[in-house]
């Protein structure tokens, strides 16, 4: 099974343990990996299945959606306003913005959700994970 990295550390605790409980004597070997890999692992048979975030073209797939993740924008406390509703893309300051590099595809979702294709290259800040 290939996981993208924005999913397999925060998944796969929840779920290894059911999996080793429920079914004991499954071989299940794993890897982290982007999107496009995990999709290209799927289609030559490296892989069985792959956990990734949708939308994402991987080709003729069968998919099940496992949930669904809303984005929050995070700021200074009060330099915001009322925090308590939804901001619409046109205020998000684009010389603050802290993205992923490229490659993984949760910058690619955050950025179709802004609308703001602008916000891409005027970035002034790259993360290499989700934890950072």
């Amino acid at each position: 099974m290939s996981v993208i990295p924005t999913i397999a550390p925060f998944m796969l605790p929840r779920i290894l343990p059911r999996l080793r409980r429920d079914y004991p004597d499954l071989k299940l070997f794993l890897r982290e990996e982007p999107s496009g890999a995990a999709c290209e692992g799927l289609h030559h048979g490296r892989a069985d299945c792959v956990l990734l975030a949708l939308p994402f073209a991987c080709g003729e797939v069968s998919a099940q959606v496992l949930f669904e993740d809303r984005l929050f924008v995070a700021g200074q406390p009060g330099e915001m306003g009322n925090i308590a509703r939804a901001m619409p893309s046109a205020e998000i300051d684009e010389t603050r913005l802290l993205l992923l590099e490229d490659g993984h595809c949760l910058k690619d979702h955050a950025l179709s959700a802004c609308a703001r294709p602008e916000l891409r290259a005027e970035a002034t800040m790259m993360g290499t994970s989700l934890h950072t």
